[in-house]
């Protein structure tokens, strides 16, 4: 962990945690498309059991394919706080919302700017590192949106790379319809087209927005599936059930969440195996039902 960094314990804090107490650990990265978090993982390779990237599939799969980390890392969604990140049923009085950090980002500048000079009004706002927002204000923006944007693309002018955003669960657990730029990652846990819609380029996030407005019953139920998805098989329960147990069980290969193995459910990757159950202490142990029951929507953690 870099030193500037006070909100995470340093690596001989992990390190003895492990080592001399026996503790398993997992490490929940946010960025592990970078190359300094990709180096911190490097570091702890011998202390970590888990590795967790809420951003990307890919640096995990590529540092576990050179043998730097042990099979078995995991590659999952980003958890909400049902209490606020819900449907409550207001009104959808805001057309498009966008809430995030403009600085260095200029595709989402460039989003926001298309939107506005083709007539739609954008509420933006509430980065993390500018226009903040109270997390209840924050999330009542998305409860009365009809449609939020989102763009994938890293920080910087480069923007070469894709991340799997927080604000996919956010909007689709709020109810808002998700207009998401095409990419690869959020593609792994949404159907497009019937769970959220994707957009190529400016000219065609327009069009889509002309046409998610203009068209209430298509909008409504798109964005009904991707609330029924995010909130029965991306809960926030589900995710710390998968992560506990997850250091428990024996390394095999990179666990990567897919719609796909979702829909096979309770046989995905989000499922614990019968080995991780069955190996793991009493005290924690949870039946293979208990694991793989869905949640009701709004559920508590």
């Amino acid at each position: 962990v870099p030193p500037e960094d006070r909100h995470n314990p340093s690596e001989d804090t992990l390190r003895f945690l492990h080592e001399e107490m026996g503790v398993a650990i997992a490490a929940i990265w946010f960025d592990s498309v970078s190359p300094e978090v990709q180096a911190t993982m490097r570091r702890l390779a011998l202390v970590v059991d888990r590795h967790v990237a809420l951003d990307a599939a890919g640096p995990l799969a590529d540092l576990e394919r050179r043998g730097v980390l042990a099979p078995g890392q995991m590659s999952l969604w980003s958890p909400q706080d049902p209490s606020l990140f819900c449907n409550i049923g207001l009104e959808r009085d805001i057309d498009i919302a966008f809430l995030g950090s403009l600085r260095d980002y200029p595709g989402r500048r460039q989003a926001l700017d298309a939107l506005r000079m083709a007539g739609f009004e954008v509420f933006s706002g509430g980065g993390q590192r500018e226009a903040r927002l109270a997390p209840t204000d924050y999330a009542r923006v998305y409860q009365r949106a009809k449609l939020v944007v989102n763009c994938s693309r890293t920080r910087g002018n480069e923007g070469c790379l894709h991340q799997l955003k927080g604000r996919v669960f956010e909007a689709t657990h709020c109810g808002a319809l998700l207009l998401e730029e095409e990419n690869p990652e959020t593609r792994r846990f949404f159907k497009p087209g019937s769970e959220y819609v994707s957009f190529n380029g400016l000219e065609d996030l327009v069009a889509k927005v002309h046409c998610c407005l203009g068209d209430s019953d298509m909008r409504q139920r798109i964005a009904k599936a991707g609330h029924k998805r995010a909130t029965e098989v991306y809960s926030a329960s589900r995710f710390w059930r998968t992560v506990f147990e997850g250091v428990l069980r024996p390394v095999s290969s990179i666990s990567v969440c897919t719609h796909s193995e979702a829909e096979r459910m309770p046989e995905s990757v989000l499922a614990v195996s019968r080995t991780a159950i069955d190996s793991a202490p009493p005290s924690v142990r949870l039946s293979r039902e208990q694991v793989c029951r869905p949640l009701a929507p709004g559920a508590a953690t």
